[in-house]
């Protein structure tokens, strides 16, 4: 069963919740792939996965700073500890191998972590740059 963007992780920053999606939409090929025992998708997700952490995260960091939003130094930690745990699955791929207990361990962890960082995180986020916009 496909991986659906939960309406709920909507923050309203369009580009943001692009993206979000985008995301939502290279676990459910990762998953399609994995079913098709298609095992170099695994490697062409980490190689998504780490475009995609810079990329998304530089546009988030951008849109912070720009809006002098208080909570960017926690934010920005938080991007960092991601990249420094997707460094870790990188090398546990490349040590091991893509199996499928790897995929389902790895898609757990990448759809628990970005809902929770979503929800909370880029949530605060999206409701300050809402309120600065509001008051402009």
């Amino acid at each position: 069963m496909p991986l659906i963007f939960p309406e709920e992780l909507v923050i309203d920053i369009r580009e943001v919740d692009d993206q979000h999606r985008s995301f939502y939409q290279q676990l459910n090929d990762l998953h399609a792939a994995m079913r098709e025992h298609d095992l170099a998708a695994v490697h062409r997700l980490m190689d998504f996965l780490v475009s995609y952490a810079s990329d998304h995260f530089a546009m988030e960091e951008r849109l912070m700073i720009e809006a002098g939003y208080p909570g960017f130094p926690d934010h920005l930690a938080r991007h960092g500890e991601f990249t420094k745990d997707l460094r870790r699955w990188r090398a546990r791929l490349a040590e091991r191998g893509p199996t499928a207990s790897f995929v389902v361990e790895l898609s757990s962890w990448l759809t628990g972590w970005l809902a929770d960082h979503i929800r909370k995180v880029d949530g605060e986020m999206a409701r300050f740059l809402r309120r600065k916009a509001v008051a402009r």
